[in-house]
């Protein structure tokens, strides 16, 4: 699907928003506000909650997006994603933990 929107971006550029603005940024838009009221509740420090959202989804997304978009091998079995959601989660927190 998305190889398919990334073809017409062209033809359709406001499918593309569209389909953006429902996907990630609707879902780093929750996480930001998840994140800002954890830093209210002082369970974490985080002076900008949408760039620490970024920050979060750039480590879990990477580069494994691109790489599946052009349709190379990858290694992403179940506990090879269990493993790297669980260190980036446990990076994040040493970076913004209260």
């Amino acid at each position: 699907l998305m190889r398919l929107l990334i073809a017409s971006v062209a033809a359709e550029p406001d499918l593309a928003l569209s389909v953006f603005n429902a996907g990630a940024r609707a879902s780093r838009a929750k996480l930001a506000e998840f994140l800002a009221r954890e830093t209210a509740a002082g369970r974490l420090a985080i002076d900008d909650a949408d760039e620490a959202a970024d920050f979060f989804a750039g480590m879990v997304v990477s580069h494994r997006q691109l790489s599946l978009l052009l349709g190379l091998p990858n290694d992403l079995s179940n506990p090879r994603i269990e493993r790297l959601a669980t260190e980036a989660a446990r990076r994040f927190l040493r970076a913004y933990r209260a």
